[in-house]
């Protein structure tokens, strides 16, 4: 698949690129103008950090739709998981309690997958004369539990498709996605607080 845009095209998502205000959106611009530049595919994962399938839908939806279709999240969700009871019962709690951030809401509040120690008799103890309160993932949500997004990353950048001639050589490559993929922006991390 080769994208070949013309000079007002070019000029069209470089001013969009400057206007726009969210990254994702961004990112999907500057996939669009990586690949008109002649990079791979591969490359252009690599630099934005998104798997190369995702560029080529980036690429697919701005050649059917333009710049329109290429931002447009459609996105709608899914179906509540909360009772008719919980609804109403947070319902009525926003209606009595006015948070002004997040934070104050899930102070005390653990999102936990189903794993059996979380349900153990000792940690029930604890949590009966604790404040906090843990709030299990719904059986079979990965999408849902960042660590279960973290390894299906790492697979598909680290392991996937891939043969290692030594053990060294698969060690070095498993650190070396942690080390370059995940902890490379901690520095700006630290210094910008974002």
């Amino acid at each position: 698949m080769t994208l070949q845009l013309n000079i007002y095209q070019r000029a069209e998502l470089k001013n969009v690129h400057k206007q726009e205000l969210y990254r994702r959106c961004a990112d999907r611009i500057k996939a669009v103008l990586l690949i008109d530049s002649g990079l791979s595919f591969e490359k252009v994962s690599e630099y934005l950090l998104l798997d190369d399938q995702t560029i080529r839908n980036y690429i697919d939806r701005y050649e059917r739709n333009g710049i329109d279709g290429l931002l447009n999240d459609s996105y709608t969700g899914c179906a509540t998981k909360l009772s008719k009871e919980q609804e109403e019962r947070l319902k009525e709690n926003i209606k009595q309690n006015t948070y002004g951030a997040s934070k104050e809401v899930v102070d005390y509040v653990i999102i936990a997958d189903n794993a059996r120690y979380y349900r153990a008799k000792l940690v029930k103890q604890y949590l009966e004369s604790s404040r906090i309160r843990i709030e299990f993932l719904p059986s079979y949500s990965p999408n849902l539990n960042l660590i279960e997004r973290l390894w299906k990353f790492f697979y598909k950048k680290t392991l996937y498709n891939k043969y290692y001639e030594t053990y060294e050589e698969f060690k070095d490559k498993c650190l070396g996605f942690f080390v370059l993929s995940c902890f490379a922006d901690l520095g700006k991390f630290f210094k910008t607080g974002t």
